[in-house]
């Protein structure tokens, strides 16, 4: 996602105006620490093992992060 707002849309300071900044990496910064890392760390654990071994399993879970968040 990050990525799409960043190449595409061109965006990824938009996300960095959030916080009262300016520059492309503090927009990359939240997004990848606030979004992303609580995301691998969740996927990572034993819970959500069994989700891991098939690709709908985990686009499924990375899509349901997204509209959660």
């Amino acid at each position: 996602m990050g990525v799409i707002m960043y190449a595409v849309m061109g965006i990824m300071q938009t996300v960095a105006g959030l916080y009262t900044l300016e520059s492309t990496v503090a927009g990359w910064t939240p997004h990848s620490v606030i979004i992303a890392l609580p995301f691998g760390v969740a996927f990572a654990g034993p819970p959500l093992e069994q989700y891991r071994t098939e690709i709908l399993s985990r686009m499924s879970l990375g899509i349901i992060w997204g509209v959660v968040l």
